[in-house]
């Protein structure tokens, strides 16, 4: 039966560290979403300031921002209306890919705690009740270090 108790355990190790390594590849990949997002984002003000100051943007910046107005050049009254849409959507993916991340690191946290003891790393195996000398009762606790953690409460993947 010991060796059965192994097999559940590497297998239970197995599907935790196998959603942990998922979890962490999905917030490398957010993270980087995020950055590129913050990139955008600072690319946007840097044009809005240029329009706000009479600059314009370069015809090419348009194209590549999906700003056209017609066959003309558009004017800085449409371009502030539009950059003010793209900064205001991509504040808005900021904002998401920050919760989806928060959210992700706190699972992952949750992942690293062992399921079996909760993160003591001590399981307790018989608990009975003494009655003492004045009718005070008191807790018998025995414990044995977890076999999943290996005593540590957490688990390293």
């Amino acid at each position: 039966m010991d060796l059965n108790r192994d097999e559940d355990k590497d297998a239970r190790l197995a599907r935790i560290k196998a959603e942990y390594l998922a979890l962490s590849a999905e917030l490398a990949r957010l993270r980087e979403r995020l950055e590129a997002s913050k990139a955008k984002t600072r690319r946007l003000r840097a044009l809005m300031e240029a329009v706000e100051r009479g600059l314009g943007i370069p015809e090419q910046e348009c194209q590549e921002l999906g700003i056209t107005k017609s066959k003309e050049k558009p004017d800085d009254l449409f371009l502030k209306f539009r950059l003010q849409g793209l900064i205001r959507a991509s504040d808005s993916e900021e904002a998401r890919l920050s919760d989806k991340i928060d959210s992700l690191e706190r699972l992952t946290k949750e992942l690293e705690v062992c399921p079996e003891c909760g993160g003591r790393g001590r399981i307790r195996t018989r608990l009975e009740y003494e009655t003492m000398e004045g009718g005070i009762v008191v807790p018998k606790i025995e414990e044995k270090s977890c076999g999943l953690c290996e005593g540590k409460g957490r688990l390293r993947f």
